[in-house]
């Protein structure tokens, strides 16, 4: 916040020839104050995205009669018990994917959904493959 007020200090001041070179280290010294907070921010950024990712179960979709990524494909995952309930459907990517949010839990008991059919029933691990 301090970095922006003296910027705003330096624009009222007209810049005669005494003056600019203190204008031009106040300059200097918002802008590496600003890079700072850049830094940190991007910083916090990366870290949130990295703890989501944590939460995360990946589910691989594979054709079952030549391995390869089933693309745009529908995936939920059904979770058993008091605590269950369905996730938000995923479409897989490219390399036939889908990463859904279940929370902070290394594994559960349910069913995997694809295109609104059961593909596996059983424990669920962070990631699974799973075959159609």
């Amino acid at each position: 916040m301090k970095s922006f007020v003296v910027t705003a200090e330096v624009a009222k001041w007209s810049f005669s020839s005494q003056r600019s070179e203190e204008a031009v280290a106040l300059l200097k010294e918002t802008i590496i104050s600003v890079s700072i907070v850049v830094k940190q921010i991007t910083l916090i950024v990366q870290q949130e995205i990295e703890r989501l990712y944590t939460f995360m179960f990946t589910v691989q979709v594979l054709y079952e009669s030549d391995k390869k990524p089933a693309k745009s494909k529908r995936v939920s995952i059904g979770v058993d018990g008091l605590t269950g309930g369905v996730s938000r459907e995923e479409w897989t990517n490219d390399s036939g994917r889908a990463c859904i949010d279940l929370g902070n839990r290394d594994y559960v008991k349910g069913k995997i959904y694809v295109d609104g059919s059961v593909k596996y029933q059983g424990y669920i691990d962070k990631v699974k493959t799973v075959y159609i």
